[in-house]
């Protein structure tokens, strides 16, 4: 089996797909645990796994896109998005992150997404590969999902620097709902660097805590590949 000369055996396929789609179910299984984790600076070494299964899975349907092919409703064969799986895990929890300068992470992500639609180009070329515009979706997907997610996860992740507090007044607070449950969120003054309001997550133990009126402290950090992320917390806590 290689990347010349592309496996197509049963024993192939079967060792292939059972691969990815055990390793995205794994990848999926940490981002709960993550999840749970959640505040940044710990969970590092779920962390290095989130950062690695993404990119064995993306190997795998590099290897072998014909095999992770699916009928869709109409009858076209397109590649199973569920794979796509492994890096909402690293870019959900960045999300939940604020950045002090948010544009690069969204700078990574139109880099990750253009690189992604070149390497398509490959598998597509395949004569035993259907779906070619699928696959390019996909990989452009999956390409913006782990350039903005992973040097993220790993700079929050892995920052073990002394912060900066500031002290914020806290200007607003609400609670949304949606398929993850509850969020909690409050809005504080200008800051430090920050010359506007700003609207950050926060646990719910925070949110309660933080009144309107209330003075919020904000630990910035210069994060380990030099992006700086905040938090709001109770000051004191």
């Amino acid at each position: 089996m290689s990347l010349v000369e592309p496996p197509n055996t049963i024993s192939d396929r079967t060792l292939i797909t059972w691969s990815a789609y055990g390793l995205t179910a794994i990848a999926a299984a940490l981002a709960v645990v993550l999840a749970v984790v959640r505040d940044a600076g710990q969970g590092w070494s779920v962390a290095v796994l989130l950062l690695a299964l993404p990119m064995a899975v993306l190997v795998l349907v590099l290897l072998a896109p014909q095999f992770f092919e699916i009928r869709t409703r109409s009858g076209a064969r397109a590649i199973n998005f569920l794979l796509v799986a492994p890096v909402l895990g690293p870019v959900t929890f960045s999300l939940q992150t604020p950045l002090l300068h948010p544009e690069i992470g969204w700078t990574a992500a139109a880099a990750g997404a253009l690189a992604g639609a070149l390497v398509s180009f490959w598998p597509a070329s395949r004569p035993e590969v259907s779906g070619r515009g699928a696959i390019g979706l996909f990989l452009a997907l999956y390409g913006a999902g782990y350039a903005y997610g992973a040097p993220m996860l790993t700079n929050l992740t892995f920052d073990a620097a002394t912060p900066r507090v500031f002290q914020a007044p806290v200007q607003d607070r609400n609670v949304t709902f949606g398929k993850g449950g509850r969020r909690y969120h409050v809005r504080i003054g200008p800051w430090g660097p920050m010359t506007h309001a700003v609207t950050a997550d926060v646990r719910q133990r925070t949110y309660d805590a933080l009144a309107s009126g209330a003075i919020a402290c904000v630990t910035l950090h210069p994060g380990v590949l030099g992006v700086a992320w905040y938090k709001v917390a109770v000051c004191g806590a």
